[in-house]
């Protein structure tokens, strides 16, 4: 150990000599005669905790506790002392105790007031104690207490009449009703002496208590005539000199004897019903004391009971309030009466219980099915489960709180406690019960419900034809009936030449739900909206159809909305122009060649090719499309226009100067764009026009080729709501035809030959002649021409 570690504890030492040194002689200030001394009592049990109260609270305000030292009796050395001074706080102070009080001594400075604690209190702690306070600028305080150490009483004895000390299991008797009772009590040392008394329960019965000697007291207790009132009722004698300690006791019990005679439960054994409350009797006759009765049913004890008991003591009745349930059918009810003290003194009847009760009943779906995964078409039973007494003369069973009846031919089988619905459908869906009846009642069971899944079918009442103006926007609703309700929407349009989808930016679904915004921009984008809808059961099988029709023919059309009606009406007017068509064009075709001679060349025609030359089905009205036969025709005839790229024509253009003309598009040629969009780039049209004006040959004016790629919409025209897989193309104009001109039958094609170069050949752009313009059309396989005299009214295109 260091210098630094030794010199701790020897400074405390050297503190605590200097106290002690204080303390003994200078320090030491003894009471003056002046001075008064405040003096208080206490009192504490041998064993327990000894409290001395001492006042340190400084008398002025702002001073402090410096010192506190305790003396016994009038001894001058201190047994305990607590030092303050030199220290911040009362905290901190320095505890020291005399080797006397063997470390059972502790000062609480902090209560009010504050108090030397001794612990295991022993006798020899019984004295004055002084207690003396410095303070740091208050004059020293002293005050006594002065300390009594009581001693609890040691033991009691209860005595019988003979005298006896020792009594059996504390019990008294068997005592006959009508005796009397004499038993001694008595209570040896404690100091002061002990109060002795007796008591019943809570009732004091005797507080009569002598002095035996300078170490015992004691009371004798007397009971005349003992009745049932004392049958194991406790006497109980205490002893006790403080209020600081339980006191010391002892206690015993009377016995009275007496077996019954017998125990009969009153009225008949018969069914009882469940829920109903019934008072049942039990009767013990010839028991003294007063019997046991107790009541169970199978091994659990009912208390809901109460007894009676005959004026003459003789007879003791039980009455139990029952209420049966279902379980306690089959149970046995038991009244048992005995005397505890007494063996073998139990004796008992009972009753089997049988228990009516409505039915209790309960529905489940078969143990194969799960309730989640039931489908249409599927076989769905249930099974009711009853529990009965007496037993259902009928079970019937509903279905959305509607009677079901058997009935093979709907698919509905009930036998017994069973119910089968074959090959179920949606319509079968909905809360099951079954019901069970008896004499006590009709028992329902917990309502079931069947979920059925399909797949999304059509909702019916729903509109079926929309008029709609051309660019116009209009929103078709689908409505579907599915189980789950989660539902996927298709949407496609679809007339007679194609079947496009609707993009989804166009649809808006909620579950089962679906609005499409549509807008007809041509005649082609009247036709049928199909709505399909899927959901995890599978695709709807047949769509749900809309028709979409010009506005004006709305109420046409809304006559017509039945499915059956319309289709034979569409049916009627294709036929209708089927015929027209045919009609025509066997006319058109058998006309006389001497009407070609009868028209005069002249005027001017305008032509348009298209560089694809293909046919839009956008003008199919006025436009028959070409067939592989009529397109090999063209080829061979030479009244047919010339493509620009031809040997005899690319000369004769090179002479001239170029005229652009640019088409402006319409509405109904806009170019698509989505995922099914063949791209329209790299397409020509080229526009070639000839006048011939009398005989004279004119240069033709060629026309270069334009791209129509690049070419922007107006941002001011409505887009359509088709996004087709193929852009539709312009067809190939040849010419249109004057309303007052007459059609002339033009022979077939003849072969190539070659001809002086100032005359009419087939490799001229415009065939014409004599001021006169001819145009050419086709009809199906046939080739057409008509001479038309020049006018100011004559279309160009």
């Amino acid at each position: 150990m260091s210098r630094d570690e030794m010199a701790t504890p020897l400074g405390s030492v050297a503190s605590l000599l200097t106290l002690l040194l204080c303390a003994c002689s200078s320090c030491h200030a003894r009471i003056t005669n002046q001075e008064i001394v405040t003096m208080t009592d206490a009192e504490a049990v041998a064993g327990g905790i000894a409290q001395l109260p001492c006042d340190v609270k400084p008398p002025l305000p702002g001073d402090k506790l410096h010192l506190v030292i305790w003396y016994k009796e009038e001894a001058d050395a201190p047994i305990y002392s607590f030092d303050t001074r030199g220290r911040d706080s009362p905290d901190q102070g320095n505890h020291w105790q005399d080797n006397s009080l063997e470390e059972r001594a502790t000062f609480k400075h902090t209560e009010t007031p504050a108090k030397l604690i001794l612990e295991k209190v022993r006798e020899s702690d019984a004295a004055i104690y002084r207690c003396r306070v410095d303070f740091k600028q208050s004059p020293t305080r002293n005050s006594k207490v002065n300390l009594t150490v009581i001693i609890p009483p040691e033991q009691l004895s209860i005595l019988d009449e003979d005298g006896r000390s020792h009594i059996p299991h504390y019990i008294l008797g068997p005592y006959s009703e009508g005796a009397s009772l004499n038993i001694t009590c008595v209570a040896a040392g404690g100091r002061p002496q002990p109060r002795v008394t007796w008591w019943q329960g809570t009732s004091l019965l005797d507080n009569s208590y002598e002095t035996v000697d300078a170490k015992r007291v004691r009371n004798v207790l007397q009971l005349e005539k003992l009745g049932r009132e004392h049958l194991r009722a406790f006497l109980t004698c205490q002893a006790t000199n403080n209020n600081m300690v339980t006191p010391i006791s002892s206690s015993v019990s009377l016995d009275m004897n007496l077996k019954p005679l017998w125990v009969r439960i009153q009225g008949e054994n018969r069914p009882l019903s469940a829920g109903k409350t019934y008072e049942i009797g039990c009767e013990v006759v010839g028991a003294r004391p007063g019997p046991t009765i107790t009541w169970s049913k199978g091994n659990m004890i009912l208390r809901n009971a109460r007894e009676t008991t005959s004026p003459d003591g003789n007879v003791t009745t039980s009455v139990l309030t029952f209420v049966p349930s279902i379980e306690d059918a089959g149970k046995f009810l038991y009244c048992r009466a005995n005397v505890p003290d007494i063996p073998d003194s139990e004796i008992e009847e009972g009753w089997k219980l049988n228990i009516y009760h409505e039915p209790v009943v309960t529905l489940e779906l078969g143990s194969n099915l799960n309730s989640s995964a039931i489908r249409e078409g599927i076989d769905v039973y249930f099974e009711c489960n009853i529990k009965s007494n007496p037993w259902v003369y009928k079970v019937s069973w509903r279905h959305n709180g509607n009677p079901l009846y058997h009935n093979r031919a709907t698919g509905t089988i009930i036998s017994n406690q069973s119910l089968v619905l074959q090959s179920v459908t949606r319509s079968r869906a909905g809360i099951y019960t079954c019901i069970g009846n008896n004499q006590e009642g009709d028992g329902e069971s917990n309502p079931l419900n069947l979920d059925i899944k399909f797949v999304p079918v059509c909702q019916h009442g729903q509109t079926k034809v929309f008029g709609v103006a051309r660019q116009e926007t209009a929103r078709i609703p689908c409505e579907l009936e599915a189980n789950p309700p989660e539902v996927s929407f298709t949407w496609k349009f679809n007339n007679t030449m194609e079947a496009v989808d609707i993009p989804q930016a166009h649809v808006t679904s909620d579950r089962t739900r679906s609005t499409a915004s549509y807008t007809p921009m041509t005649e082609l984008d009247y036709g049928t909206l199909l709505c399909w809808g899927s959901n995890d059961q599978g695709t709807q099988l047949e769509p749900c159809v809309y028709h979409i029709v010009p506005a004006a023919l709305t109420p046409v059309m809304l006559s017509l909305s039945g499915p059956l009606l319309g289709a034979v009406v569409g049916a009627t007017a294709g036929l209708l122009l089927v015929i027209f068509v045919i009609v025509l064009a066997v006319k058109l075709r058998y006309r006389p060649r001497s009407q070609e001679d009868s028209h005069d060349d002249g005027g001017m025609a305008n032509l348009a090719a298209s560089g694809t030359g293909a046919s839009s089905p956008r003008d199919k009205s006025s436009t028959l499309p070409l067939s592989a036969d009529s397109i090999e025709s063209f080829e061979k005839n030479p009244d047919i226009i010339p493509h620009a790229n031809e040997n005899s024509y690319a000369e004769l253009c090179k002479s001239t100067s170029p005229r652009y003309v640019l088409q402006q598009q319409r509405p109904d040629t806009n170019t698509f764009t989505g995922t099914n969009n063949v791209s329209s780039q790299g397409s020509e049209l080229t526009y070639v026009e000839l006048a011939l004006r009398g005989n004279r040959r004119i240069p033709p004016n060629c026309y270069q080729p334009v791209q129509i790629s690049n070419i922007q919409r107006p941002q001011l025209l409505p887009m359509s709501t088709l996004t087709r897989r193929q852009p539709i193309q312009e067809p190939t104009i040849y010419a249109q035809v004057a309303s007052h001109s007459k059609p002339i039958y033009v022979p077939p094609p003849h072969p190539y030959m070659n001809r002086s170069s100032d005359e009419t050949t087939a490799e001229t752009p415009l065939i014409g002649h004599d001021n006169k313009i001819t145009t050419i059309s086709h009809s199906g396989s046939s080739i057409w021409r008509t001479d038309t005299p020049p006018s100011s009214n004559a279309p160009t295109t």
